[in-house]
């Protein structure tokens, strides 16, 4: 298995995402939270601020080409399927869960 951690971007910034996190961050040896968006910036802000995510915006496209795979936390997706794109280079292609 690579030593690399998959980089994750988060869409999605409010109280859903909060039930999410603490899972993500107890599996920090193979995923790096990387990305945080919300159209509220105050909350992509407090929440990037609350689990140590370092990058966060209003609009996911800001962050989308640095990160292995997208996490989409939103009551509603508001967007075509096809204008979100999770992708895992090679290097990462031998990441499983454990």
């Amino acid at each position: 298995m690579s030593d690399q951690k998959l980089k994750v971007g988060i869409i999605g910034g409010g109280g859903i995402v909060r039930a999410h996190l603490p899972r993500l961050k107890q599996r920090s040896e193979l995923v790096e939270v990387a990305a945080i968006a919300d159209v509220n910036a105050a909350a992509a802000g407090q929440t990037a601020e609350e689990y140590s995510i370092p990058c966060h915006a209003t609009d996911y496209k800001e962050w989308l080409s640095d990160v292995d795979a997208v996490s989409s936390v939103l009551r509603r997706i508001c967007t075509r399927a096809s204008e979100l794109i999770a992708r895992t280079p090679a290097s990462t292609s031998s990441w499983k869960s454990r």
